[in-house]
C-alpha cells in the first residue's frame, strides 16, 4: 500500500538454572533472572537488567542503562551513555558510565565505579570502594572498608565511614560526619566541614574555610592533625584533655595584617611570637597540651585560627 510498517520484536527464552549466557543484540533490552553461570550480555540499543544472578558476569551497552540486583561473582558492567543502579551486589565489581549517574545501594565486596558525566551514590557499601567522576557530586553514606573518592567537578558529602578514608575534589565543598579510621581530604575550591572524627585528619583546600570536630575518647588512638588552607579560616575543636603537640602558623603581608588583623585564637594556652617586621607577616603560635602527644598542625594564609575547646 505504501503505507510505512512498524515492527517490533520480542523474545523470552526459558533457561535451566544452571547454564553459561551468551548474548549480543543491535536494537534492544536485556533482562535476565535467576541463571548461574558465565553471563556476556551485549547491546548496541537498549537497556541491561540482571537480577538473582550468580558467576562472572561481562555486560556493556551502547546506549542505555544499566541494573544489576542480587548479583554474585566477578561483575564488569559498561554504558555509554546511561545510568548504573546497583542493589544488593556480593561479588567484586569493576562498573564504568561514560554519560550518566552511579547508584549503589548495599555491597560485600570491593567496588570500582567510574563515570564521566555524573554523580555517584554509595550507601551500605561493606569492602573497599573506589569511585570517581569527571563531572558530578559524590555522596558516601555507610561504608566499613576502605574508601576513595574522587571528583574534578563537584561535592563531596561522607558519612559514618568505618573505615580509612581518601577524598578529593578539584570544584567543590567536602563535608560530613562520623569518621572511625585516619581520613585525608582534599579540594581546590572550596570549604571542608567534618564532624564526629575519632582518628588522625589531614585536610588541604586551596580556596575555602576548613571546619574539623575531633571526639575520639580512647587518646591511645593515633590523632595527628594536619589542616591547611590558602584562602580561609580553619577552626578546629577538640576534647579537653586531648594530649597534643599544637603548631599554628598564619601567613599574610603587611598590609593585610593591619588592615584585617588576623590573629590565633586559643582556648588551651600556647605560647605566641610577636609578628615578623618587613612586607611579609607571619604569626605563629605553638604548645604541648595536656602533657603534649600527637602533632597538630594548622595553618593558613589570610585568615584567623580558632582552637577550641569542646564544651
Amino acid at each position: 500500500s505504501g503505507e510505512g510498517v512498524s515492527v517490533s520484536n520480542s523474545l523470552t527464552i526459558s533457561l535451566p538454572k544452571r547454564f553459561n549466557v551468551r548474548i549480543d543484540t543491535f536494537g534492544g533490552d536485556i533482562d535476565l533472572t535467576g541463571v548461574e553461570g558465565e553471563i556476556e550480555l551485549k547491546t548496541r540499543g537498549g537497556d541491561i537488567q540482571i537480577a538473582e544472578t550468580a558467576g562472572r558476569t561481562h555486560v556493556s551497552t551502547s546506549g542505555g542503562d544499566l541494573s544489576f540486583t542480587k548479583v554474585s561473582g566477578e561483575i564488569d558492567g559498561n554504558t555509554s551513555g546511561g545510568d548504573i543502579t546497583l542493589r544488593q551486589i556480593f561479588g567484586r565489581g569493576h562498573f564504568n558510565t561514560s554519560g550518566g549517574d552511579i547508584f549503589l545501594d548495599e555491597s560485600t565486596n570491593d567496588m570500582n565505579l567510574n563515570t564521566s558525566g555524573g554523580d555517584i551514590q554509595v550507601h551500605h557499601a561493606r569492602a573497599t570502594v573506589s569511585a570517581n567522576t569527571s563531572g558530578g557530586d559524590i555522596e558516601v553514606i555507610e561504608c566499613e572498608g576502605h574508601c576513595s573518592v574522587n571528583t574534578s567537578g563537584g561535592n563531596i558529602r561522607l558519612e559514618k565511614i568505618k573505615g580509612e578514608l581518601s577524598a578529593g575534589t578539584s570544584g567543590g565543598d567536602i563535608s560530613g560526619f562520623d569518621f572511625d579510621e585516619k581520613i585525608s581530604v582534599n579540594t581546590s575550591g572550596g570549604d571542608i566541614r567534618l564532624e564526629n572524627v575519632r582518628a588522625s585528619a589531614t585536610c588541604k583546600t586551596s580556596g575555602g574555610d576548613v571546619e574539623v570536630e575531633l571526639t575520639l575518647t580512647d587518646f591511645s588512638k593515633k590523632h595527628a592533625v594536619d589542616i591547611r588552607t590558602s584562602g580561609g579560616k580553619i577552626t578546629l575543636t577538640i576534647p579537653a584533655k586531648l594530649p597534643a603537640t599544637v603548631t599554628a602558623v598564619i601567613h599574610t603581608n603587611r598590609r593585610n595584617y593591619k588592615l584585617e588583623r588576623y590573629d590565633i585564637f586559643s582556648d588551651f594556652p600556647l605560647t605566641k611570637t610577636k609578628p615578623e617586621e618587613g612586607e611579609d607577616v607571619l604569626i605563629y603560635s605553638k604548645g604541648e597540651i595536656n602533657g603534649g602527644g600527637d602533632p597538630i598542625h594548622l595553618e593558613t594564609t589570610n585568615g584567623d585560627i580558632y582552637l577550641k575547646k569542646a564544651e
